[in-house]
């Protein structure tokens, strides 16, 4: 706001790009995540990316790994959560 009765309009070109990031549920296990994948490419240009999350210390990332290859082939930008249901 610059000057008295002045009013804050704006900006034409925003300054903060925002996306959305498709959540890969982990407990579902592997098998679920190839499903999983394939429906958030299904919708890919409304994201930016996948993330892998829940129960890391049942169900570990290497498992994990064909799915994301799927969605980074793909052109997904890949996330993963760490430390919800298990230790640092």
């Amino acid at each position: 706001m610059t000057g008295a009765g002045s009013r804050w309009r704006p900006s034409p070109t925003p300054s903060i790009e925002v996306g959305l990031i498709g959540i890969v549920v982990r407990d579902e296990g592997p098998d679920s995540a190839m499903t999983q994948v394939r429906r958030l490419l299904r919708h890919q240009s409304a994201l930016v990316g996948a993330d892998l999350a829940g129960d890391e210390a049942g169900y570990p990332a290497a498992l994990f790994a064909p799915a994301f290859r799927l969605a980074r082939e793909n052109g997904l930008a890949v996330t993963t959560h760490a430390g919800e249901a298990a230790g640092p």
